[in-house]
């Protein structure tokens, strides 16, 4: 390969469009394991990925569960404990006020990451719109009505026909 006359190579100078997805569903656990994952006290938990994205002022993408969001909600600290940063409750908030001014987008999901194959287009249906309405009520904002995360690995055209007749246009 070759450098044109100003040094460059062909593809140097190019964009790439990339998108910074962290996907998270967790299952129901006693707040405290909960608690242990959004911080665990050594600069390391759920909290870095939002750290990061806050600190360099670049948009995510985030896939939540309404089961991991739950679960985050229900990991309550008590005040008197003096540790704040494991409180579930102000971890949600972060995340809404980041969704909220466009930092963070929430993907559209199903309510606890189920596989559409094996189920109707019926089920699939309410089961992502009691997802988008429990979402939407502990981030105060809506997940997206265009962009679906296909919890499987292997997508075929049966699962896209199911994502496509629940609404979304676009899946991962």
């Amino acid at each position: 390969m070759q450098a044109d006359g100003n040094g460059r190579y062909p593809d140097q100078c190019k964009r790439a469009k990339l998108i910074l997805l962290t996907h998270s569903n967790h299952t129901l656990r006693p707040g405290s394991q909960t608690q242990a994952k959004i911080n665990t006290g050594f600069s390391t938990g759920w909290h870095r990925s939002l750290d990061a994205h806050e600190a360099f002022d670049l948009p995510m993408t985030l896939h939540i569960t309404p089961t991991f969001a739950s679960a985050v909600q229900w990991a309550s600290v008590d005040p008197g404990a003096g540790k704040p940063w494991l409180d579930g409750p102000s971890f949600n908030a972060r995340i809404s006020s980041m969704a909220q001014t466009g930092q963070i987008n929430l993907l559209g999901t199903t309510y606890a990451d189920h596989m559409p194959s094996y189920f109707s287009t019926a089920y699939n249906i309410d089961n992502a719109t009691l997802a988008v309405e429990t979402l939407g009520k502990i981030y105060t904002t809506q997940p997206s009505s265009t962009v679906f995360w296909a919890p499987e690995r292997v997508i075929d055209g049966d699962v896209l026909g199911k994502v496509a007749a629940m609404g979304y246009s676009y899946t991962f």
